[in-house]
C-alpha cells in the first residue's frame, strides 16, 4: 500500500479586544493561537505514542501550514524558539498566556516541533528570530496587500489603526536566503490579500508550489523547484 499525506484543520482561540494600544492585545492574540497550534501538534505525537496512531503518521515528519493569521501562527510556532524572543511587554503569567513557549493548552510532554511550515499571507514580528538550521518555509504573498504587510511594515487593523511593525513574506524571505535555510516565494504581483482564495489561477498556483515543496522536504531525490507545474492529483488510493 501506499502512504499518503494526512491533513489536519485545527481551531485556535480567537479574539482581539479594542484598545488605544493595540500591540499588546494584538501579541497576546498570537500567543493564544502559537500555543494552541502547539499543543493540536503535540497531540498527534501523543496519539502514536499512547494511541496506536490513529492517523497513520509519520511522527518526524509534520509539517504545519497557515493563511492570513494561520501564516502568522506556523511563522511564530517555527520562528519564535527561544525565551528572549517573547516580547518583554507581555505578562505571561495572565491567564490564557501561561506556559512560556509550549503554553498550557494540553497534550503536554511531547515536542511541538515541524519540519517545514506554509506561510500564506502571514507575517512575523521580527525576522531575527530565523536563524541558521531553522525550519524551511515556503510562502506566498500578493505586492498589494493592504492587510498584511508584504514586507516589512506596520500591521493595521481595519486599514487605518496601527497594530505594531512586522516582517512580511518578503523580508522572511530575504532572511532566510541569508542564514541558508530551504525556501520558496511566489510573489503575487499587483494582488491584494490572500487572493488564491477567490481566483483558481492564483490557488492552483499555490497548490502546485506547495506540493512540489513538500515533496522536496520529504524525498531530497525529488528536486526544489519553486516555480509552477502542472499537478496530477490523484484521490483514489489502494
Amino acid at each position: 500500500s501506499r502512504m499518503g499525506y494526512v491533513v489536519a484543520s485545527m481551531s485556535y482561540r480567537l479574539g482581539l479586544p479594542l484598545s488605544l494600544n493595540l500591540q499588546q492585545p494584538a501579541t497576546e492574540a498570537v500567543v493564544r493561537g502559537f500555543h494552541d497550534m502547539k499543543a493540536a501538534i503535540r497531540y498527534f505525537r501523543k496519539d502514536v505514542a499512547e494511541n496506536g496512531n490513529n492517523y497513520n503518521i509519520d511522527p518526524d515528519e509534520i509539517y504545519a501550514a497557515g493563511v492570513s493569521a494561520g501564516g502568522f501562527l506556523t511563522l511564530h510556532i517555527a520562528y519564535m524558539d527561544e525565551e528572549e524572543e517573547i516580547p518583554d511587554y507581555l505578562d505571561l503569567t495572565l491567564l490564557g498566556l501561561t506556559g512560556g513557549l509550549e503554553g498550557d493548552s494540553g497534550n503536554e510532554g511531547y515536542s511541538s516541533e515541524v519540519s517545514g511550515i506554509i506561510n500564506i499571507a502571514g507575517a512575523i514580528k521580527d525576522t531575527a528570530w530565523i536563524h541558521p538550521g531553522d525550519e524551511p518555509v515556503c510562502s506566498f504573498h500578493g505586492t498589494g496587500d493592504t492587510v498584511v504587510p508584504f514586507d516589512s511594515d506596520m500591521l493595521q487593523l481595519f486599514g487605518a489603526f496601527d497594530v505594531t511593525p512586522v516582517d512580511g513574506s518578503s523580508s522572511i524571505h530575504e532572511r532566510a536566503n541569508e542564514v541558508g535555510l530551504t525556501n520558496c516565494f511566489e510573489v503575487h504581483w499587483l494582488q491584494g490579500h490572500v487572493p488564491h482564495v477567490t481566483n483558481n489561477a492564483y490557488y492552483d498556483t499555490t497548490l502546485s508550489i506547495m506540493s512540489n515543496f513538500l515533496s522536496h522536504l520529504h524525498c531530497p531525490d525529488i528536486e526544489l523547484d519553486c516555480e509552477y507545474r502542472e499537478v496530477q492529483i490523484i484521490t483514489d488510493v489502494d
